[in-house]
């Protein structure tokens, strides 16, 4: 849960302005960011400059797996797997073209049907997540 500009809730910053003075990473994993050369976090700066996007205005993949590396090898791995059966897209809906593009073998295939136990753990907490959701939504407008 983040706080910028009044909203409150799972935020990203997705553009930044490489023109950014000093512009570089700082702070450990965790607590990490974007900052200017005075040291200053970018959502920080000037925020008639920012713009806030619906949810729904964007394909949002942070949590899905990425590679075949052993749990071991993946920081907090069972932590950032979300067990939760999603919207259905539309029959013309237009994938990105990098869903198709040839990927090395430790890349999991995204088209895979899903496990047993991920669909009925899911079936569970997706009513959870989706009340959970309607409550911050209300109390954030996102």
């Amino acid at each position: 849960m983040y706080q910028i500009d009044g909203q409150k809730g799972h935020l990203n910053i997705r553009f930044v302005n490489m023109a950014i003075l000093g512009l570089h990473f700082a702070k450990p994993h965790g607590t990490q960011g974007l900052f200017d050369e005075q040291g200053t976090v970018v959502q920080a700066r000037d925020k008639t400059k920012r713009l806030f996007v619906a949810p729904s205005g964007y394909l949002h993949f942070t949590n899905v797996t990425r590679s075949t590396q052993p749990d071991s090898f993946v920081p907090k791995r069972q932590m950032k797997i979300k067990y939760e059966i999603g919207n259905t897209f539309p029959a013309d809906f237009y994938y990105p073209e990098v869903f198709f593009l040839p990927r090395p073998d430790f890349v999991p295939n995204p088209w895979q049907k899903m496990s047993t136990k991920f669909f009925f753990r899911s079936l569970v907490e997706s009513p959870l997540r989706r009340v959970k959701r309607r409550i911050v939504t209300s109390s954030t407008g996102y």
